[in-house]
């Protein structure tokens, strides 16, 4: 194999693909990338047999053939090589690397010794807008648990329901939700829970694409195809709880505030919530406003007041955990964000009047 490429292109595909590798020692070429020319195409892949990742680089082909060679250090001699152009020649187990003025040779594996990467050839198909799918992945991903003795919350719920797209993250004490609305129904209603590792990597290789996506899904996995990157991986087995039922539909009170002053006074707030739960308070106070504080024994306290509309009835003492509060607040752009409370042992909704595709429900403790 010898082909030239930009080393900037190849550089950035080579940095996305460690995201399916893991340190492997009983398959030590599952630490590697895969080199390879494919149907006149620079193919370069990784795997840890749970998730495959795929991309495309287009460049000058001298000579086919394939090699791997670890991921790691093929990333730090690229971000090392100062030549805009570089040719990678391979001979036997070695992958030769030359720029303006530098050479380096370096050791891999033959290309016949990588696992095959599965691909999915038929099953259910839906394209998505890559800045939706970014958005839904960035706006959930964080409620997921990390806790493996629930497999079926470690993974973002996909589910697919008339003209709707719902993204769900939970790990039982708070829930995410976004939407992304259709043109027309895509078939009978899927669902499926995607690995929170696997999204992670979804969110990397979209970056600043603004195409669409395309998603494949088949008994026991899927698939994500965009800008020349393709994403295989396992589907988490199990049944996702049925989160609709938990979100409240009637609300005693709605508390709609600046996302800019609240954000701020929870960010002070957060300076002293170093206790065992980390609370922070919210109280109703007169001439319609609302009281954030916190308060720490080794430290001190502090409290703001912020206006705020309220409507309905009073709201009794709402003590939140800081990080779960601030992590469902921070992701919401919108100017004004509203807190819809049923009661003080009820879910309360954290979300924007102004758009319905997302919502945060937490209790407060």
């Amino acid at each position: 194999m010898q082909i030239e490429c930009l080393r900037e292109i190849i550089l950035e595909r080579v940095s996305l693909l460690q995201g399916a590798i893991g340190r492997n020692l009983s398959l030590p070429i599952l630490n590697n990338v895969l080199i390879k020319v494919e149907d006149g195409r620079i193919k370069l892949s990784t795997t840890n047999l749970e998730i495959g990742m795929t991309a495309w680089v287009g460049g000058k082909i001298e000579e086919s053939g394939e090699i791997t060679v670890p991921v790691k250090i093929l990333s730090n001699i690229l971000n090392n090589v100062s030549s805009e152009k570089i040719v990678l020649k391979s001979d036997g187990n070695k992958l030769t690397i030359k720029g303006d003025n530098s050479k380096i040779v370096l050791k891999g594996m033959e290309g016949k010794d990588f696992p095959i990467i599965p691909s999915i050839k038929e099953g259910f198909e839906l394209k998505l807008p890559a800045e939706k799918v970014k958005k839904a992945i960035s706006k959930t991903i964080f409620s997921v648990s990390v806790n493996e003795t629930r497999p079926e919350l470690t993974g973002i719920f996909i589910d697919i329901e008339d003209k709707n797209v719902n993204f769900v993250g939970t790990d039982s004490v708070r829930l995410s939700k976004f939407s992304i609305e259709l043109n027309k129904s895509p078939g009978d209603p899927k669902s499926v829970i995607v690995p929170a590792k696997t999204m992670s990597e979804v969110l990397k290789g979209i970056g600043g694409y603004t195409g669409d996506i395309l998603c494949k899904i088949s008994e026991n996995q899927i698939l994500f195809n965009f800008n020349n990157i393709t994403i295989i991986s396992r589907i988490i087995e199990g049944k996702y709880p049925p989160y609709n039922q938990v979100i409240p539909n009637n609300f005693k009170t709605k508390i709609t505030i600046n996302n800019k002053e609240f954000t701020k006074a929870l960010k002070m707030a957060g300076i002293f919530a170093t206790n065992r739960a980390s609370e922070i308070i919210i109280k109703q106070k007169d001439n319609g406003k609302i009281e954030i504080s916190s308060s720490a024994q080794d430290l001190g306290e502090n409290s703001s007041l912020i206006n705020a509309d309220i409507q309905g009835d009073d709201i009794e003492t709402l003590t939140f955990n800081f990080r779960y509060l601030s992590e469902g607040v921070f992701v919401i752009d919108d100017e004004e964000i509203r807190f819809s409370v049923s009661g003080s042992e009820s879910p309360v909704i954290i979300d924007s009047e102004k758009n319905d595709k997302f919502l945060y429900l937490m209790c407060s403790i």
